[in-house]
């Protein structure tokens, strides 16, 4: 998701992870495989919406055509200090502010 920016590659929205998920841009069922070249992110609209056709058929293209990144930004654990249990709270520190 980091890669794309949090944005489904079809739609072009942005997204939390939860909205998120990985769609193959040539379906496994057609031979694609689980490999950065090959996968994009995509909010569950849009990934429901290509399924497995190729991106011809369902009429939808990546934006962005999908790299291998070479580094991808660091990010501290995503947890909130308001909802993380209270013996959680002093590991946390700055990171869940």
């Amino acid at each position: 998701y980091a890669r794309d920016a949090d944005r489904s590659q079809y739609c072009g929205l942005r997204w939390d992870e939860a909205g998120l998920s990985y769609a193959h841009v040539v379906a496994r069922d057609a031979g694609g495989r689980r490999a950065w070249t090959s996968i994009v992110s995509a909010c569950k609209a849009c990934n429901a919406r290509k399924g497995s056709r190729s991106c011809d058929e369902a009429g939808m293209w990546p934006l962005r055509t999908p790299l291998e990144p070479s580094s991808l930004p660091l990010h501290g654990p995503r947890i909130a200090a308001a909802t993380a249990p209270d013996e959680w709270q002093d590991f946390l520190g700055a990171w869940a502010r």
